[in-house]
This record gives C-alpha cells, sequence and structure tokens, in this order.
C-alpha cells in the first residue's frame, strides 16, 4: 500500500517491543527519524530475498535504493533538509566515532545473534516462530533455518554457539541396566549440567567485557560526546558542568543509536533473559542511555513513522507468495509512483518494453524456424487420432457385450422349453399306464 511518501524503509519485523529483532534495522529506523523526520515509511519485510542486494535494511526511492545502514547513512546526508548527525565531530573525535561504531556492530552484533539465535529458547519460542508467522508459504520452510545457519559461523568463532544436542551425544550409550538403576543417567546428567553452568558463565563474562567498554565511555553523561554551546542547535539541550566549563548534551549521533538499538534487543525479556538479567542487574547507565535515544527520535506514540502495510504472510498458496521467491530487481513492480514520471524514468520505461518486445518476437521467430508449431501441431493431430481410435474400439467392445446377452438369453430360453417338453412327455406316460391298468 503506497503512502504517499518520498523513501520507505524496509526492516525485518518488529520482536515484543522492539521496532524490528535486527539492531542495523532499528538503528536505521533512528537515523531516519533523527535525519529526515515525516518524510519515510516503515515497510516490514521478512524475506532478505527481496531485497536487492539480499540484505536488510534497505531503502527505496521511486526506482533507486539502497542497502545497508552505512549505505542508507551517506544516501541521507546528501538529502536537501536533512539533519547530519556526525557532522559536529572533528579530528580525533570522528575517529574515535568510526572505531567505536565497528567494535559496537562486530561485538554487540555477537551478543544479540546469540541472544536470539544460539540461545534454543529464545529461537524457538520467538525468533522462529516469528518469522515463520510472517513468512509465507513456502519461505516459511526453509528461510529461518537459512538465516540461522548464517550466523552460526560467526558465533563459533566468537564461542557463542551452543548446541544442546551435541553435548548430550557425548559417551557412551546406557546399556538397560543402567537405565533401570538410573545411576549411570544421574552422574551424565549432572555433569552436562555442570558443563551448561561452566559454558554459560563465559558467555556472561564475554558480555561483561564488552559492555564495560561502552559503560564507561558513557559514564555519568546522557549521550556519548557532548559538546559546546555553539554545537547545541537542533535538540532542546541540558547544560552541566565539567572542568568548570558550561557543556550541553547534543542530539544523538550515529555511535548513540547504533549501542541503543543493541542495548534494547539484549533487554528483552525473552525465555531465557541471560542478557536482559544483566543489563538490570549492573549497567542500569546503558539502559537509561538507550531510553534517552528512544524519547528523543520518539517523544510520543503519534511520532513513530508511518507503516506501509505490506502484502499478507499468512496467505497459503498464492502467486505474490511464490513471486517472492524471486529478488525484486528480477520482477517487474506492481507498486504504483505517487510523483509524475521523469524524463529518465519515461525513457527507461521504453527501454524496458522495447526488451521485452524484441525478447518475444525473437523467440517466436526461433521456435518457429526450429519446427515447434510444426511439432506441436503433429502431436496435437496424433493426439486426435490416439483418441477417436479408443473411442470406436470402445463402441466396438460396448456392441459385441450386447450380442454376446441376446445370444446367451436365447439359448437360455430353449434350454428351459426342452424341459418343459421332457416334462410334458413324462406326464403322457404316466396317463397311458394307468389307461392300461
Amino acid at each position: 500500500m503506497s503512502t504517499g511518501l518520498e523513501f520507505v524503509l524496509h526492516v525485518w519485523p518488529k520482536l515484543e517491543t522492539a521496532p524490528s529483532f535486527d539492531p542495523q534495522c532499528i538503528a536505521a529506523i533512528h537515523l531516519l527519524q533523527l535525519s529526515i523526520p515525516g518524510r519515510f515509511a516503515i515497510e516490514y519485510c521478512s524475506n532478505p530475498d527481496e531485497a536487492p542486494s539480499g540484505q536488510l535494511p534497505y531503502l527505496t526511492y521511486g526506482l533507486h535504493s539502497e542497502s545497508g545502514l552505512l549505505a542508507i547513512q551517506k544516501f541521507v546526508e546528501k538529502l536537501d533538509g536533512s539533519h547530519k548527525l556526525d557532522a559536529n565531530l572533528h579530528g580525533i573525535e570522528r575517529a574515535q566515532n568510526i572505531a567505536h561504531i565497528s567494535h559496537a556492530e562486530a561485538e554487540l552484533g555477537d551478543l544479540v545473534a546469540h541472544y536470539l539465535f544460539s540461545l534454543r529458547l529464545n529461537w524457538y519460542g520467538h525468533t522462529q516462530k516469528l518469522l515463520a508467522t510472517e513468512l509465507p508459504i513456502p519461505q516459511r520452510y526453509y528461510v529461518p533455518d537459512r538465516l540461522r545457519n548464517s550466523y552460526k559461523p560467526r558465533l563459533i568463532a566468537a564461542n557463542l554457539w551452543n548446541i544442546p544436542e551435541i553435548e548430550e551425544e557425548d559417551g557412551k550409550a546406557l546399556t538397560g541396566f543402567q537405565r533401570l538403576t538410573g545411576r549411570k543417567r544421574k552422574e551424565k546428567e549432572q555433569k552436562t549440567k555442570i558443563k551448561k553452568v561452566y559454558e554459560r558463565e563465559k558467555v556472561v563474562v564475554h558480555a561483561r567485557t564488552i559492555l564495560d567498554i561502552y559503560s564507561k565511555l558513557l559514564g555519568s553523561k546522557q549521550l556519548f560526546y557532548a559538546h559546546s554551546s555553539r554545537y547545541a542547535i537542533y535538540y532542546n539541550a541540558q547544560p552541566f558542568t565539567l572542568n568548570d566549563e558550561k557543556y550541553f548534551y547534543a542530539g544523538p549521533l550515529s555511535l548513540d543509536i547504533i549501542v541503543a538499538s543493541h542495548i534494547q534487543l539484549l533487554h528483552l525479556p525473552l525465555q531465557d533473559s541471560i542478557f536482559h538479567t544483566l543489563l538490570t542487574d549492573h549497567y542500569p547507565t546503558l539502559l537509561a542511555h538507550a531510553a534517552h535515544v528512544r524519547s528523543i527520535s520518539f517523544p510520543s506514540h503519534d511520532s513513530f513513522p508511518a507503516i506501509a502495510q505490506s502484502p499478507s504472510a499468512s496467505s497459503a498458496f498464492s502467486l505474490s507468495s511464490f513471486s517472492s521467491l524471486f529478488p525484486k530487481s528480477l520482477l517487474w513492480s506492481g507498486k504504483k509512483i505517487e510523483h509524475a514520471p521523469t524524463e529518465e524514468e519515461r525513457r527507461f520505461a521504453l527501454i524496458r518494453w522495447g526488451f521485452f518486445g524484441a525478447a518475444a518476437v525473437t523467440m517466436g521467430a526461433y521456435m518457429h524456424y526450429a519446427g515447434f508449431f510444426a511439432l506441436a501441431a503433429n502431436i496435437y493431430v496424433r493426439t486426435l487420432d490416439v483418441l477417436e481410435k479408443q473411442q470406436a474400439l470402445a463402441e466396438q467392445e460396448g456392441d459385441d457385450d450386447e450380442d454376446d446377452d441376446e445370444e446367451y438369453e436365447d439359448e437360455e430360453g430353449e434350454f428351459v422349453e426342452a424341459d418343459l417338453d421332457e416334462d410334458t412327455n413324462e406326464g403322457g406316460d404316466d396317463d397311458v399306464l394307468n389307461d392300461d391298468a
């Protein structure tokens, strides 16, 4: 459904209270809301194959598209009237900001992937269920597992991939007597439990090492970077004093929205709430930072961007469900463009239809000269001949069956008549004997 807005941001579906289960998609929503508020809509997408590059998020504007958070940010910064989040950074601050962003996307991204894709309770209870609900048939049967397997090498390298089935297969098989007594089973369960607790504690220690970096970087500030009063021009700034100099909190930068997006997903109260408990107990400043970024981007419920309705994913068999198997770049888009087509768009439309027409004529000529049409006509004629012969044979067999039935009835009638004659003769003989007597 068209919303009449300039831009449409395609993101993964929302999970619980988060606007999406992907941190890059959440960061893209914050980025556009802070840069070009009121000029874009959100369309939830469950199949990455629909994206031009096979990755979400991506931004569409007419016939143009930008894939990936960095490409979207560079594209938006070039628009007229857009606010550049990192424009006030300079020198060392800009270099540090880029380094922190890379670190956050890698390390915090691993924690989010572990939380949503590796932990079995969260995967089967939340992430997979969400994808299976949103995806149409047949994508719902293979896209979730394919998405999870795409994170597996990354999490194995970070020692954050935990598969309970492999741990349960360790050890020798139990005999019938051991199953009866249960002694060996209890010992094995105890060892497995200790191993799981140890692996879980390793994950918590690894997470605390990463979160400590951003907790120290944030300190007691509301945002990661604070600038002097000459930079406080876009948001309602709140002053604070540092080294006897008055500073102001400026608006969120790209580092703020990226870290806040990851923290929001890690704090979701899922079935296995390992990171939710960790953040609640030890990192209240990071939670306050994420809430502050959300309050600036969306001060009220009405400030959330418009939702562009996508085709229903719950439909069973439909043409749209099978067309989503192919990238949008290979299919003709039926979406209406609200603005008047430009000269370049009209020229590309003529070229596109000319190409389709030339391809159709070429295919028809090839099939004609190659004899496909004559072959098809010959097959059609022979098929009709075979059908006529079968029909004639069936009629002939029906006539023969009727003749056989009539002959059988005649023979039966003669047999009955013969019996009657014999009975009559026997009766006559008896009468003759009686007369003689």
